[in-house]
């Protein structure tokens, strides 16, 4: 087939459309009602006018019903002052008020456009707490008016608050410390706080306590915590209806660790040879006690030092000395005694290898006599001056070897005669033995030159 066989053939030209004028003669009114769609929009308009007919001037007003609107109560200054209040268990309210006003009026009123309050003269005789019942005022906005409402009074209850402190106690029983610590007493941000409320709720309130929370585990060391504060009556139970000045504090935990140290004691004037070998003893009713304080403190602990006994103060059928854990533990900041039940130890002096002896000291040395100065012992004899040591060494020492020492050092030495205490009692080659008493109980006389 040829090329121009497969050409199609042209198409006839478009008859142009030719537009018809209109005019508002030609409109006729009988047919626009045979017009469905002319008729829709006719019948809505009519509705639309009818309705503002209906509202603006058939029924140009309506109605409308409130239900419980709050009463204030507004006390005077003086009364505040006295702390007069409106309980707020059963709140002051007008069970209805049925109003009118203009439509557009009511469609935009509100409960809080009306306000009601008990007439000044009413609230200004009230002298006490307890039920009261009195007229009430209402005021309405413009144009709105009042049709009717439940009641001219209102009833309600008058409370006397007050403000009163109370000590804050800290429950951390949900709180525990490690095996081998112990829990500090709590410390808190508020020792006391303020309530405030009515004088009988107040008057309830017995404890204050702040309820530490559960933890995950044991603690062992110093742990912060938020509390939340309870007010509790004298059942326990739980007081509400209150303002606390607080209602929850930050508690702190601390703990300490716990150790188990042995007991021991110190000697002073002791003889040479105890320096190295001292005194048999023993410590009832334990030897050993438990104590606490912080880990850098406890841990550098390993015995803890209960006295000082003084030689001079053991017989030869041995001593007793008690002393007192606490004044032990003064010695020793931070730590404590972990058993209450342990207030004191006593101390025996095991005597059973020990004797005794009187001697008359005849034999006297001096000791730090100032440069140039002759300091001399007048001659005299100390009488009745017991010697305690092992019964093997004191069988053999005579009274010369029991000599007094005189040491001048820091003591006057004018010229002429003077008296002075002894400074020590010794036995020569006897150094396990020593006096029983107060060497400076024995006065001398000594010439100083």
């Amino acid at each position: 087939m040829s090329r121009e066989k497969q050409k199609k053939a042209p198409r006839p030209p478009k008859e142009k459309k030719v537009r018809k004028e209109f005019y508002l003669r030609d409109i006729k009114l009988g047919r626009l009602f045979y017009d469905n769609r002319f008729v829709l929009i006719f019948s809505i308009v009519c509705a639309i006018g009818l309705w503002f007919f209906m509202v603006l001037v058939v029924y140009p007003e309506e109605t409308r019903t409130f239900r419980n609107v709050p009463v204030d109560v507004a006390f005077t200054d003086s009364q505040i002052e006295q702390g007069f209040r409106v309980s707020q268990d059963n709140p002051p309210v007008i069970d209805e008020i049925v109003v009118q006003g203009g439509r557009f009026d009511i469609a935009k009123l509100s409960v809080d456009d009306i306000q009601v309050s008990v007439r000044p003269s009413d609230v200004s005789s009230i002298e006490s707490e307890g039920e009261q019942t009195k007229r009430v005022l209402i005021t309405y906005p413009d144009g709105i008016s009042e049709v009717r409402k439940s009641s001219e009074t209102v009833t309600f209850r008058v409370e006397i608050h007050i403000t009163r402190e109370f000590t804050v106690e800290i429950d951390d029983s949900n709180i525990t410390a490690a095996d081998g610590y112990k829990k500090e007493s709590p410390v808190s941000d508020y020792p006391q706080i303020s309530v405030t409320g009515s004088r009988q709720l107040v008057d309830r309130i017995r404890r204050v306590v702040a309820i530490t929370p559960e933890q995950p585990g044991p603690i062992s060391s110093a742990t912060k915590v938020t509390s939340v504060i309870q007010l509790l009556d004298a059942d326990g139970n739980l007081i509400t209806g209150v303002q606390p000045q607080h209602t929850e504090m930050d508690v702190t935990i601390g703990v300490q660790k716990i150790k188990k140290v042995p007991l021991a004691v110190e000697f002073k004037n002791v003889p040479a040879d105890y320096e190295s070998s001292p005194l048999k003893y023993t410590i009832s009713p334990i030897t050993e006690i438990e104590l606490y304080g912080r880990p850098e403190d406890i841990d550098n602990l390993d015995e803890l030092v209960v006295g000082t006994i003084d030689f001079n103060e053991i017989g030869a059928a041995g001593s007793q000395f008690d002393f007192d854990i606490a004044t032990a533990l003064e010695k020793l900041s931070g730590i404590k005694n972990n058993n209450s039940t342990i207030v004191s130890v006593t101390v025996t002096i095991d005597g059973s290898a020990l004797t005794s002896r009187v001697f008359n000291v005849s034999q006297f040395v001096v000791l730090n006599a100032p440069s140039g100065t002759t300091i001399t012992p007048d001659e005299q004899q100390l009488g009745n001056v017991t010697v305690v040591g092992p019964a093997n060494l004191l069988s053999t020492a005579e009274e010369g070897d029991v000599v007094a020492v005189i040491d001048m050092k820091g003591k006057p030495t004018a010229a002429g005669k003077a008296t002075t205490p002894v400074s020590w009692i010794r036995v020569k080659g006897k150094d396990s033995c020593w006096i029983q008493g107060d060497a400076s109980a024995y006065p001398v006389s000594i010439t100083v030159q």
